[in-house]
């Protein structure tokens, strides 16, 4: 969070501001020649080359920062992507096995239908299914 706020545009802003203070102070030939700024001509110097090496660092941290948020935000992304797709793998996995699962019950559906069809052609004298129509089910359940 300390990094955040130095680096922020407003610090970063009077930091600059200062530095171009101390370097009109320190380095514009005629500072020295004003009698309140004369005797802050060399202080101005050194502060203004500290402040500027600090707002130099500060730059260089945010750069740096900003460059890893960028990396970290395309690895996001990839990573993002790559989930899409799997679930669009999926999901048309899912389809293709749910239409399979329709197929094989529309021709489960059929074959009872044929049993039934079969089973209504008998004449109705009490139960005579024999071991054919056993057999006629467990070859609909297959």
């Amino acid at each position: 969070m300390l990094w955040s706020i130095l680096t922020s545009d407003t610090v970063l802003g009077l930091t600059g501001i200062v530095a171009v203070a101390c370097f009109v102070v320190g380095f514009f030939p005629l500072a020295s020649l004003i009698p309140f700024l004369s005797p802050y001509v060399i202080a101005a110097r050194f502060v203004g080359v500290g402040v500027l090496a600090w707002l130099m660092f500060c730059l260089g941290h945010r750069s740096a920062d900003n460059t890893a948020a960028l990396r970290q935000a395309r690895i996001d992304l990839a990573f993002a992507q790559t989930q899409l797709e799997t679930q669009k793998a999926t999901a048309d996995h899912a389809a293709k096995l749910r239409e399979q699962a329709e197929a094989q019950a529309q021709q489960l559906n059929e074959r009872v239908s044929a049993y039934e069809a079969q089973l209504a052609k008998r004449p109705d004298a009490g139960c005579n299914l024999d071991d054919s129509d056993v057999t006629g089910l467990r070859n609909i359940a297959r």
